[in-house]
């Protein structure tokens, strides 16, 4: 897999599974964008943005796609986690993770597809990826936003690949169970089933791979990587 020639944008890309994956575009030759509201220190064109704020977002896309023409590929990674009881969530709470984890991937979706049609290039090779969770589909206390927020990207990824099909741009979901984005070394493995979390990495490279230009026939799929937690508790 080679991106020596795209142009890609993942949102979030300052830290964590985010930053992991920008980091995986630029080590085979891509030119990455990273969005993100903290800095940067990767060798990546950066646009500082908070995405609680629409507006900043349609802005964002709006500046990038005059700037360059085109962005080929899109991993939607942006999102955070409020763990309050939701009776204690006000609005502004509520709005804040439902505009970063899902209306911010709507906005740049939407803008993607407008941008493509107006200049003709609707069938030009183009790859999106949404970071969803597993926790849209657990049943895990006080994360009833944060799971309607990544039910609702899985709900996105169908939807839209099947607006693009036809067009060479596939759409796929990424739903990661937990991630160790820190101290690797520092995690007891004992509380997990299968004695080892994942890392950024098993993230990008899946990302890298429904991204590949001859990976066109994956589409509208949500693929789970958690180290089969998941499939095991829906046995049990």
């Amino acid at each position: 897999m080679r991106y020596s020639d795209k142009l890609m944008l993942v949102t979030g890309g300052s830290n964590g599974i985010g930053r992991e994956i920008a980091r995986a575009y630029s080590e085979l030759g891509a030119q990455v964008i990273v969005a993100d509201k903290f800095g940067n220190d990767l060798d990546a064109d950066f646009y500082r943005i908070d995405f609680a704020d629409p507006a900043q977002t349609e802005a964002m896309m709006g500046i990038l796609l005059d700037k360059y023409g085109d962005i080929e590929i899109i991993v939607n990674n942006v999102g955070i986690m409020q763990e309050k009881p939701i009776e204690e969530m006000s609005n502004a709470d509520i709005w804040q993770m439902l505009n970063i984890n899902l209306v911010s991937a709507l906005i740049t979706s939407r803008e993607f597809t407008k941008n493509r049609f107006r200049r003709g290039i609707e069938k030009k090779y183009g790859r999106i990826v949404n970071i969803a969770s597993t926790g849209y589909l657990t049943t895990v206390e006080h994360s009833e936003v944060f799971a309607a927020s990544k039910g609702g990207l899985v709900s996105l990824t169908s939807a839209l690949s099947a607006t693009l099909a036809g067009y060479s741009t596939t759409v796929n979901c990424l739903s990661p169970g937990r991630i160790e984005t820190q101290d690797y070394t520092a995690f007891s493995p004992e509380p997990h089933p299968h004695k080892k979390l994942g890392e950024p990495s098993d993230i990008s490279r899946a990302c890298l791979y429904l991204t590949d230009e001859a990976n066109g026939f994956i589409n509208g799929q949500n693929i789970i990587i958690d180290g089969g937690v998941t499939k095991r508790q829906a046995e049990d």
